[in-house]
């Protein structure tokens, strides 16, 4: 991919002469030069000021387009928090210009950020209501994107059978889009690996190689790469894996791409665990609960920053509301100030319960991802060698520490936790309130 700044600094002197309409105009191209450079901070910022011009030169009825392409922006970057604000605000303009293709586009990518947030149900529900703004005869694109996103969420609920039937009309619907067949052929790949069918796995996602290795989209390019090395382990090709693996990690460490990259290197010393070279398997494993440990890292300092600003928020808030009531009667003043006050203590008993379940996640899955590398390495070398008890006890181990591990994502996945009776008045968290 070639960096293009002399387009980029065309495009800004013309900015400086431009007025209204064509500033917007020069606005959208400078930000399509900025995405096919990966440089999306500064494709969010000339679309926010291509979003402000729409209403300074009362144009607001093009700003959804703005919007749904920052929002878009913010949730491949995982800012979900950013990107569903500004979906939100593309879904009110255009229902309030009754832009259909605005609101469907703004639903699809709504669904899609309850889908990545498990909202499965709210998801399901929202890419329902999104196809009755397309017809399928014109908009087979948008209507491509939300059988996809149906089938990207029964998937995740486990239910790959579901999910293929979407996949397969969206493959139909999209055989002149290069970029969505590619998708679709990716999709259609991963079912099959849910489904344990690694053969038409490997043929599906081969497809999508061949059609992402000559594109400009290193990050698509690697994730088929990454797909391909595992469907090639699943059928014991441990030296055509590495090759795809080696190429995948060059393009993950130029992106930065911290969790492709963990999971290209537990793919490698998987690959060299089949082969029965254990220096590179330690090697690859190490690499691995390094990375893992990094991005646990990353995501504790990101989770702990949120909460405070949340907390911080709502203690603001809370404490507004205290002042407006000072000039209320004393009666109706002490119980709205014992209602704040237990607000109060429940965002602080609220920021506590976070503060847990980061400090849980941050100490305990590192050893147990070691645990279960370890555990993997003695199935893949000695197990046949082991009596029937030691063999079941491993397995108990195995599964307690999947067990753990599921616990953790449980607990990490909880907004607003519920608790039910223990022991006398002890209370313990329930897992299932989600």
């Amino acid at each position: 991919m070639s960096f293009q700044p002399e387009k980029i600094e065309e495009l800004k002197a013309k900015l400086k002469g431009a007025v209204k309409q064509q500033r917007i105009e020069i606005l959208i191209d400078l930000a399509k030069v900025y995405a096919s450079n990966n440089l999306f901070d500064e494709g969010i910022d000339v679309l926010t000021q291509a979003t402000k011009l729409t209403k300074k030169y009362n144009r607001e009825d093009l700003a959804w387009q703005f919007l749904i392409k920052i929002s878009t922006i913010y949730f491949f970057k995982g800012n979900y928090e950013l990107s569903l604000k500004n979906c939100l605000q593309c879904l009110k303009l255009s229902e309030k210009y009754q832009n259909k293709t605005g609101i469907g586009s703004s639903l699809i990518l709504y669904g899609a950020i309850l889908r990545v947030q498990n909202e499965h149900s709210k998801a399901l529900e929202t890419y329902e209501k999104a196809l009755k703004y397309f017809d399928e005869n014109i908009d087979k694109t948008e209507i491509a994107k939300i059988y996809s996103g149906i089938g990207l969420v029964y998937n995740e609920l486990e239910h790959p059978e579901k999910a293929l039937p979407y996949f397969e009309k969206v493959l139909d619907m999209v055989k002149e889009n290069e970029s969505l067949l590619s998708t679709a052929f990716a999709n259609l790949g991963n079912t099959y690996i849910i489904l344990k069918n690694f053969e038409k796995a490997f043929y599906f996602h081969s497809k999508a190689y061949e059609l992402n290795k000559h594109k400009n989209n290193d990050y698509n390019h690697c994730i088929t790469l990454a797909n391909l090395a595992h469907d090639l382990l699943e059928i014991g090709k441990a030296d055509e894996a590495l090759e795809h693996l080696e190429e995948a990690l060059q393009i993950a460490i130029e992106l930065k791409a911290n969790k492709l990259i963990e999971k290209i290197y537990e793919f490698t010393f998987r690959a060299y665990l089949i082969k029965k070279n254990y220096e590179k398997t330690e090697e690859y494993l190490n690499l691995y609960l390094q990375k893992n440990k990094e991005i646990l890292n990353e995501e504790k300092n990101k989770k702990i920053a949120e909460f405070e600003v949340k907390f911080q928020t709502q203690k603001k808030e809370q404490e507004k509301e205290i002042y407006r009531l000072k000039n209320i009667e004393l009666v109706k003043l002490n119980k709205e100030l014992k209602e704040t006050q237990s607000k109060l203590v429940e965002a602080e008993k609220l920021k506590m319960f976070y503060a847990m379940v980061v400090t849980a996640n941050h100490q305990l899955n590192q050893p147990l991802a070691a645990i279960l590398g370890n555990i993997t390495l003695i199935q893949m070398t000695s197990y046949q060698k082991l009596d029937e008890n030691l063999k079941r006890y491993l397995d108990n181990l195995f599964e307690a520490s999947n067990r753990c591990t599921e616990i953790l994502e449980k607990l990490r996945e909880l907004k607003n936790p519920k608790y039910i009776d223990y022991f006398g008045e002890i209370k313990m968290i329930d897992l299932n309130s989600f």
